[in-house]
């Protein structure tokens, strides 16, 4: 991983090489919000819990779907209970390790 200082001057952001790899035009066929929310789960700058915690809008961090764990991108898209059956239909599987994720 790279931070995005060396990509533009972003800070804290990081940039996830060897994700965007395969057919260039099959991953840019998203309509401009579905690009948005990709991005955003996977640069952590997103509406979830925990940024909106360091940035100090949200006091809890517990998932607002299950209340077990921190609401990451990590946890929304491979451990959160509550969204295993969408995971499944979207994702191909229940619960996915991070790793898992770059195959998708």
């Amino acid at each position: 991983m790279k931070h995005l200082s060396n990509y533009g001057g972003c800070e804290r952001g990081t940039w996830r090489e060897g994700f965007f790899t395969g057919d260039p035009e099959g991953q840019l066929s998203f309509r401009r919000t579905q690009s948005g929310v990709v991005v955003g789960l996977l640069t952590g700058h997103n509406t979830l819990k925990r940024h909106l915690h360091l940035m100090g809008l949200r006091c809890s961090l517990l998932c607002r779907r299950c209340g077990a764990e921190v609401e990451t991108s990590a946890h929304i898209l491979c451990k959160c209970e509550a969204l295993a059956s969408l995971r499944h239909t979207y994702l191909g599987s229940f619960f996915m390790d991070p790793e898992d994720v770059k195959r998708v």
